[in-house]
């Protein structure tokens, strides 16, 4: 019985150093193990979630997505660009994504990317889509600004409102955010024959 207790304490077992490293070693090994898996959401600096993987697979299968780079290299070298396409190409989710993916990678302190629709609930589905899509929480650095309902701080990177006339939208949001850096647009052609 005896000889029982002392191999399951394992004291005889081990002679000179153990093969078990201490906790600091241990974090510092598997910090350089696993900083290539790990990739951290630039908007929030969390981990991205297993759905962002699977969400980016269905982004990049959409139509817009092969004018992804021509778009980023054109917004970074013009102050002003047009993008017209067919409805369920993507635009509408897409575009304001990679304007505030472009607005973090050039480091801009303040602004915001402001994507206009022409009903609430429509701006209030293009910021839950966005927000799911980018894998950040709505009311954060995705959110919506509609009548009587807004959902975002002032910390807002990408917002979704309703479109209207420019004086009275540059406006409302002059207040609580002095500087423009992007705006994205996005007409319906139920709009264009008004």
């Amino acid at each position: 019985m005896e000889q029982d207790a002392a191999s399951l304490s394992g004291e005889d077992n081990f002679v000179g150093k153990s093969p078990c490293c201490s906790d600091s070693e241990a974090l510092s090994q598997g910090d350089k193990d696993y900083t290539d898996i790990l990739e951290l959401n630039q908007f929030d600096g969390l981990p991205y979630s297993s759905r962002f993987y699977k969400l980016m697979e269905e982004r990049k299968e959409l139509p817009v997505w092969r004018a992804r780079s021509e778009f980023m290299d054109t917004l970074a070298h013009q102050q002003f660009v047009a993008v017209s396409g067919f409805a369920k190409t993507g635009r509408s989710s897409q575009i304001p994504q990679w304007c505030a993916e472009f607005g973090l990678s050039v480091q801009f302190q303040h602004g915001m990317v402001v994507c206009t629709q022409t009903h609430s609930q429509q701006a209030v589905d293009l910021a839950l889509r966005v927000a799911d899509e980018m894998d950040v929480n709505i009311g954060h650095e995705v959110g919506y600004s509609i009548p009587l309902e807004k959902c975002c701080t002032s910390e807002t990177v990408l917002r979704c409102a309703i479109l209207q006339s420019h004086r009275c939208f540059q406006s409302s949001f002059r207040f609580f955010f002095p500087l423009f850096l992007l705006e994205c647009t996005v007409m319906k052609p139920r709009l264009k024959e008004r």
